[in-house]
């Protein structure tokens, strides 16, 4: 390829991130009311680099030395940008009828809060071992439209109790003695969870949890 003809392709590479670049700072303005819509322009813009997290295209088109980088610049704390961008996989992988490209289309009677779903796709993997999890709680979530509160306990209840399968090993229930600090965080906050008075807010609850489990070194990841 001669050099004219790369020029033009970068040229196009370089308009187009810049393109979504601006969207995803002018939807950070408005976040307040376009969460999901902003995860999802960071969705695109994470796909239009194409260079993971973190790599040289990252510094040489957004004067970042990573996604994260770049989110800080514009104010984001807490990793919530991993929370915008977790909420937009989840319904483009589960409800793609909700999508067009990377926008959602007008017509959508209901669709989950952010932190909701963003809580969903970081269990991922973990619900994935269980079988029907992740079926089950997809179906709690877009289908059966349940409340934040049952869907919680649910995802709780199977992390802790259900048998994890995996290559190594059974984990059939929780001994808070011999399991590791994750494992013990996780229990407690379910048993929390299912005594939370109606007058503490679940997200200020959260934010509290992660404070304690950072104490113990631990990243639950949980909704902010």
């Amino acid at each position: 390829m001669n050099k004219v003809a790369e020029n033009d392709i970068e040229k196009t590479k370089v308009e187009m991130v810049n393109e979504v670049k601006f969207r995803v700072e002018d939807l950070w303005k408005k976040r307040d009311q376009g969460a999901i819509e902003l995860g999802f322009a960071l969705l695109e813009l994470t796909d239009s680099i194409d260079d993971g997290d973190s790599g040289k295209t990252w510094l040489k088109l957004c004067d970042s030395i990573s996604f994260a980088d770049y989110c800080r610049k514009l104010g984001m704390i807490n990793r919530v940008e991993y929370k915008y961008r977790n909420a937009a996989i989840n319904i483009k992988e589960n409800r793609p009828d909700f999508v067009d490209g990377y926008k959602l289309v007008d017509d959508i009677d209901y669709l989950p809060g952010y932190s909701l779903l963003t809580r969903v796709e970081e269990n991922k993997k973990e619900l994935k071992k269980i079988d029907g999890a992740w079926e089950n709680i997809i179906d709690m979530l877009y289908e059966k439209k349940e409340p934040r509160y049952n869907i919680e306990v649910i995802i709780t209840d199977y992390l802790t109790k259900e048998p994890a399968r995996t290559s190594s090993k059974i984990i059939k229930k929780v001994d808070l003695e011999k399991s590791d600090s994750q494992t013990v965080l996780i229990e407690i906050r379910r048993v929390l969870l299912l005594k939370l008075p109606d007058t503490i807010d679940k997200d200020d609850f959260d934010e509290k949890f992660n404070e304690l489990a950072e104490l113990f070194g631990v990243s639950l990841e949980l909704a902010a």
